[in-house]
């Protein structure tokens, strides 16, 4: 015995028309299908031409403008819906490759991470993180080669949000236009009124905190192509002049003012004030010795005149006893090996003057 089975071939297929159907309910083809085809796009549960491909609620591969000048070559997007976020994976550009991944709430873009290996005008060679569209959050160039954060053209191998008012900012560079926040080398955090600089502007080397404008830092800088100056400066110093000056040109030191003398200050200065009772050999922390000889006789020995030439002592007895102050030295005092104080608030001011100290006052 032999079985034949039957196969009836269905209608055959509509010609191409818009909203061509593909489906077939056994008799005719059906006019309202979810799947159709107008010979340009394919769609999926609904009769919209947004791309290639499109399926609602679900993947659309398209190559077409969608608004504001944004031409995608080519992509895949998973739309809003229901309240639901949507992301995008786009190929976009004419004659560049850029390659983007983003996320949409309410048809605004929340983040964005894009690949542009050709480059363009605002972004050239790199990876961007974008939170909210813009700025760019962390973006690492190819060409050149930096690593930016919180901007989008990074100027320096690792550059942290690089602003006019230096809010929170590395940026470590080998050449800069040496202007306002181009500074090179500068390494910043704080805010407007409280940044901490370290960089290099108008050829000076800062280090300081940023108070408001320049003349406000508390500072320190150092300008090795201008004057050959070393400034010091605090609590707005810079308007009522700097704390410190130091001229490696003139070799010259100023103490609250540019100096004309190789150390040079606008008020008063202090020494070291030493008190002994006993036998003593003065130091380089040393100025002045005020000698008790109460107890008995005292010997001050000064340090020899080698190596320490300009240097002077002072050296006073303040008791009112009979026991002398002798002052001594190998190098000699006045070409004598020592000097004698026998009487109260006798002194001698001696300095290193080779070969031996000289007595430049006394009474």
């Amino acid at each position: 015995m032999s079985v034949q089975v039957l196969i009836q071939a269905a209608d055959g297929m509509p010609s191409g028309t818009t909203d061509q159907t593909l489906r077939h309910d056994g008799s005719n083809w059906v006019g309202t299908s979810s799947l159709s085809n107008d010979e340009t796009t394919v769609t999926v549960g609904t009769a919209g031409t947004e791309g290639r491909l499109h399926m609602v609620n679900g993947t659309i591969i398209t190559e077409s403008d969608r608004g504001s000048g944004e031409f995608y070559r080519g992509g895949i997007i998973f739309p809003e819906w229901t309240g639901n976020p949507g992301w995008d994976l786009l190929s976009a550009g004419t004659n560049h490759r850029v390659i983007y991944w983003r996320y949409r709430v309410g048809g605004v873009d929340e983040r964005w991470m894009y690949f542009d290996p050709e480059g363009t005008a605002t972004g050239a060679h790199g990876i961007h993180f974008r939170p909210g569209g813009n700025p760019d959050a962390l973006v690492i160039r190819t060409w050149p080669t930096n690593v930016g954060v919180g901007l989008k053209n990074p100027t320096a191998k690792f550059h942290v949000h690089d602003t006019s008012t230096e809010v929170t900012a590395i940026a470590i560079r080998a050449y800069g236009t040496n202007t306002g926040p181009a500074w090179a080398g500068r390494i910043a955090a704080g805010g407007t009124n409280t940044a901490f600089i370290m960089g290099e502007y108008n050829t000076m080397a800062w280090l300081g905190a940023h108070t408001a404008a320049m003349d406000a830092w508390n500072d320190f800088y150092i300008n090795p192509d201008g004057t050959k100056k070393v400034f010091i400066g605090s609590k707005g110093g810079w308007v009522g002049g700097p704390l410190v000056v130091i001229d490696s040109a003139t070799k010259k030191v100023g103490v609250g003012t540019s100096p004309h003398s190789t150390l040079h200050t606008s008020g008063s200065f202090a020494t070291a004030i030493k008190i002994v009772t006993t036998n003593y050999t003065v130091t380089d922390e040393d100025h002045t010795i005020l000698v008790d000889a109460t107890a008995g006789p005292v010997t001050v020995t000064l340090l020899p005149v080698a190596g320490i030439e300009g240097r002077e002592y002072v050296v006073k007895k303040i008791d009112a006893s009979v026991n002398a102050v002798t002052v001594t030295s190998v190098s000699n005092i006045d070409g004598v090996a020592s000097k004698t104080l026998e009487l109260q608030w006798r002194y001698l001011r001696a300095t290193a003057a080779s070969p031996c100290y000289m007595i430049t006052s006394n009474n």
